[in-house]
């Protein structure tokens, strides 16, 4: 029994131990909402930013976003969706916080297995002094990147289920996002960074809008089925109007 006893505590000591730390940083796409349907031919302007955890990270997480911080040196990020069959997204030009970013490049994402790359951009901060972190939003956890318009296109036949997500331009770097010191981001205290910064990720489904021609036989239909209604009421009121009267 002790035996059995000690063996559990143990295992449960050794995935406490080797649980994976929360991120501190994470990805959060504003303009569209996580489950929502969104129509074909639909335009919406999405905001990029990065999210600040204060119950996550390391023994004694730093807020870089937070009044009085030197903000960041460099967020370089980009967003990519899942491929759907007739779903395309068309992405307009990107607006990126320039109160946080002097230079701001477009640049294509770095391929991430199974999705579709949409926007990305090179983000830096090259003044001698620290600007500070600049947002446009009241919640100091949360940095504006960039903004830009996107046109959700379905051609085919059916709703499709697609995931938008928001990530490091190169998932595969350690220097996408980077403090006004040069420290990381992207990764966590045990590889020498301040991170690790999280991809956010955003189920969507996007419907097919009806062809003029089917909406048309719609309308049809249903104006027949409204006249045949009238029909019948009519013939009822008729029919009770002839009937004899009682003797």
């Amino acid at each position: 029994m002790k035996f059995r006893l000690w063996t559990i505590l143990s295992v449960a000591v050794w995935l406490l131990a080797n649980a994976p730390a929360p991120a501190a940083y994470t990805y959060v796409l504003s303009g569209v909402t996580n489950g929502e349907s969104i129509p074909s031919g639909t335009i919406r302007t999405v905001s990029l930013f990065l999210h600040y955890d204060p119950t996550a990270g390391g023994a004694t997480p730093v807020n870089n976003f937070a009044p009085g911080s030197n903000g960041l040196f460099s967020a370089n990020s980009g967003v990519r969706y899942t491929p759907a069959s007739g779903v395309t997204l068309t992405p307009g030009a990107v607006v990126p916080n320039a109160g946080q970013f002097d230079t701001a490049l477009a640049r294509n994402t770095t391929s991430e297995t199974g999705f579709t790359p949409l926007t990305g951009f090179i983000l830096q901060n090259n003044n001698p002094t620290p600007p500070g972190a600049i947002s446009t939003v009241a919640d100091p956890n949360n940095l504006l990147l960039f903004s830009f318009p996107v046109t959700f296109t379905n051609s085919g036949t059916s709703p499709q289920t697609i995931t938008l997500r928001s990530n490091r331009l190169d998932p595969t770097a350690t220097d996408n996002v980077l403090t006004y010191t040069l420290q990381s981001l992207d990764v966590g205290p045990a590889a020498g960074g301040a991170g690790p910064t999280l991809p956010g990720d955003i189920n969507l489904t996007i419907t097919v809008v009806p062809e003029p021609t089917s909406m048309a036989l719609m309308g049809m239909a249903a104006f027949g089925f409204a006249g045949s209604v009238w029909r019948k009421r009519r013939q009822a009121k008729a029919a009770a109007v002839e009937a004899p009267a009682p003797v």
